[in-house]
């Protein structure tokens, strides 16, 4: 998402096979102009400027394991041992193991064929198959065995892992007439199949537990390869323990780090006893990279300063914005860096929250009807381009990895959401750079992956940070960097809501993937497994950062409290606004009330709303400047209650509200926190002059003079 300054960026296009145009422009803030409100864009030379020939490329969403032997095993008489728990039942067909070889009458596959589990020894018309009813399969483990012998091809399975299969399941035999001929393995396939252009079909919906091939069915066969998918949980590679070394690669990212058939209920870290999560958790819809070829590639020079960018590509009447960032040298001049919170806006990814029974959810929650734009539908109408992790996969478990290396519709700078009938997210943080723009203060720009890698230096180099309007989702490095940072004087403005809030991890140095676990508390649209909330990538514990003890409270001054899309509110000052020594905040502003305004929801407070606690961790050196109160769309976080009660929505409840909170940390910064994500669009409002953008500029140009 983001590159220094001389460096390339491969660009990767799907079009329609026609001309298309490309212009690399830099894309500054909301430029307002009555009604008419869009990012203001600068057009930048670039050698790969120009006209490109359209071409579609396909997405193969589904992930699955692929062993590719650096020898090829020869087989005659094959076997199998495998434990599987079917999440999805209403399939044609959904395949388990898959074994191709140089001959296709030797080769084989183990599916799920709605409710028959079957055994096919050889492609096609010409598949021989050995078929049993599953009866009410889904969500249980089954113990299958099988394979062929000299004789013909045998198939049993137990419910439960309960064996003999005499007791829970069934055994059955097909003689088959002719001797089994020898044949090479080209490549096993685990949770799917491939057709003739190696795209995956008939995917896997479900847990597959630790299978085995063997050199013939039954006991005392010789392994052929036997995978332990508890090992490597942090890995994309499913391990072979064989001795053969057939490891095989897993291809777009199914989730591991799940319980396994052995899962004994008595531990919930993976890491005290990995056997017990010895499954990987795969899924027809998965899509973690597209695998596209290249279109154009683009060179930077060195002087080329730091921001937000965009190709713009034109093919007739339709638009596309493909955003990156340039990130910041360490010759930079500027004392103001924009920390653009990038993993919010890749959580939010191609996500479907507007329709069915969660968009119903939301608009009993919500100010205006949901309106649909052209861009969610087509993401709704187009499920290959994948999920985000507010969404649940086919088979109803929690998406917990959204990927880059796709196709990501709503992101682009003049997205309108569903939500709140304007901007928010990428789209509304423009409001913030325009703010800075006109404030006439030099700032560079860096993504959430850029402080991942870099922390502390990147920081250190700069006397105040300032966020986006929903930095929802920092990794432990980035918490850590920060605190570090104001930990030595330098100061914050964290000018949304709901930030700092879910444990967020990337895949080492591939920071192009993010995963969350959503645990079991907290504003969410799934729920975890407790015994899954360790994340995969890290081994680090999942959920709320507040369950860690880390709440953005202790540190911010505020966390999240409320959350409604309803007509948002202004704020009322508080006694201790009128403070001497806080009067530089409000120089050039004569009003009582604050923010009673805006481009997103009406009001500077609305949305999700930050509060300050001093009995939950609020530092007892925080000034309470500003403070709101809402309408009956506004309810408590879930976190913040403890018990279902009725009139618990804004009138009746004084903790549904945001706080402005003003902190001097004692090492010669401070922290400003506004407690609201709607606070940037009544920062922009009135073409940028109004009293919320004029406090904000105050504090800024505090911060520096103090700095």
């Amino acid at each position: 998402m983001s590159i220094q300054p001389g460096g390339t960026i491969d660009f990767k296009v799907s079009a329609a096979q026609a001309p298309y145009s490309v212009e690399f422009v830099r894309l500054h803030g909301v430029a307002i102009n009555g009604d008419d409100q869009s990012v203001r864009e600068e057009s930048i030379g670039n050698a790969a400027a120009g006209f490109y020939q359209g071409r579609l490329q396909d997405l193969d969403p589904g992930s699955y394991a692929i062993v590719v032997p650096t020898f090829s095993p020869v087989i005659s008489t094959f076997g199998f041992e495998v434990w599987v728990q079917p999440t999805l039942k209403d399939r044609e067909c959904q395949t388990i193991l898959a074994v191709a070889t140089d001959r296709t009458t030797a080769s084989w596959s183990l599916v799920i064929a709605r409710d028959q589990l079957e055994l096919r020894v050889g492609w096609g018309e010409d598949a021989r198959i050995l078929s049993m009813n599953l009866n009410d399969h889904e969500g249980k483990w089954i113990h299958i065995k099988g394979g062929r012998s000299d004789r013909g091809i045998a198939l049993e399975f137990a419910v439960d892992g309960l064996w003999p299969s005499q007791r829970f399941g069934q055994t059955r035999f097909l003689a088959l007439p002719d001797t089994p001929e020898p044949a090479r393995v080209d490549r096993i396939l685990i949770g799917s199949n491939l057709d003739e252009r190696d795209r995956p079909v008939d995917r896997f919906n479900g847990r597959i537990d630790n299978p085995s091939v063997l050199s013939a069915p039954g006991e005392g066969a010789k392994p052929i390869a036997s995978w332990d998918f508890a090992m490597g949980i942090d890995t994309l590679i499913v391990t072979d323990v064989s001795g053969n070394d057939l490891h095989g690669t897993l291809v777009n990212r199914p989730a591991r780090g799940v319980r396994g058939h052995l899962w004994k209920g008595t531990k919930v870290r993976y890491q005290e006893n990995p056997s017990e999560w010895s499954a990987i958790h795969f899924h027809e819809d998965d899509l973690n990279d597209a695998r596209w070829e290249t279109d154009f590639s683009a060179t930077f020079p060195e002087a080329t300063p730091s921001g937000i960018y965009a190709a713009k590509l034109t093919q007739g009447d339709q638009v596309e914005h493909l955003p990156f960032y340039i990130q910041p040298t360490e010759r930079s001049k500027n004392k103001v860096l924009f920390l653009a919170p990038t993993n919010t806006y890749l959580a939010y990814a191609n996500e479907h929250l507007g329709y069915g029974e969660r968009g119903e959810a939301h608009q009993k929650r919500m100010r205006d009807k949901i309106q649909l734009n052209e861009t969610d539908v087509f993401v709704h109408t187009h499920p290959e381009l994948g999920l985000s992790i507010y969404d649940r996969h086919a088979d109803g478990s929690g998406v917990m990895h959204s990927s880059w290396k796709r196709p990501v519709v709503n992101f682009s700078p003049n997205y309108i959401t569903w939500l709140n009938a304007a901007r928010r997210h990428f789209a509304a943080d423009f409001y913030i750079t325009g703010w800075l723009e006109r404030s006439g203060v030099g700032f560079d720009v860096a993504t959430d992956e850029d402080l991942h890698r870099m922390g502390l230096e990147l920081l250190a180099r700069y006397d105040v940070v300032v966020s986006g309007s929903h930095p929802e989702y920092p990794t432990s490095l980035e918490m850590d960097a920060l605190k570090a940072y104001a930990g030595q004087g330098g100061s914050l403005m964290y000018l949304g809501g709901n930030g700092w809030y879910w444990v967020t991890s990337y895949d080492g140095d591939d920071t192009m993937t993010l995963e969350c676990r959503r645990g079991y508390s907290g504003e969410r649209n799934w729920t975890s497994h407790p015994a899954e909330l360790m994340h995969a990538t890290t081994g680090e514990i999942g959920g709320l950062y507040s369950h860690r003890g880390q709440s953005s409270r202790l540190f911010f001054g505020v966390a999240s409290a409320g959350v409604g899309w309803g007509t948002a509110s202004g704020y009322s000052r508080t006694q201790d606004s009128y403070s001497p020594d806080l009067a530089f905040m409000f120089e050039g502003i004569g009003d009582e009330m604050i923010g009673d305004f805006g481009y997103v929801l009406g009001g500077a407070a609305g949305d999700e709303l930050d509060s300050a606690d001093f009995a939950a961790g609020t530092p007892s050196n925080a000034r309470v400047i500003l403070s709101s109160r809402h309408n009956d769309t506004y309810y408590p976080f879930l976190e913040s209650v403890t018990q279902v009660e009725p009139n618990v929505s804004g009138p009746n409840n004084p903790n549904v509200r945001s706080d402005v909170v003003f902190i001097e940390t004692g090492a010669g910064g401070g922290i400003f926190s506004v407690g609201s994500i709607c606070w940037a669009g009544s920062l922009a409002y009135d073409n940028y002059d109004n009293n919320v953008a004029t406090l904000t500029g105050n504090v800024l140009r505090h911060f520096l003079r103090e700095a």
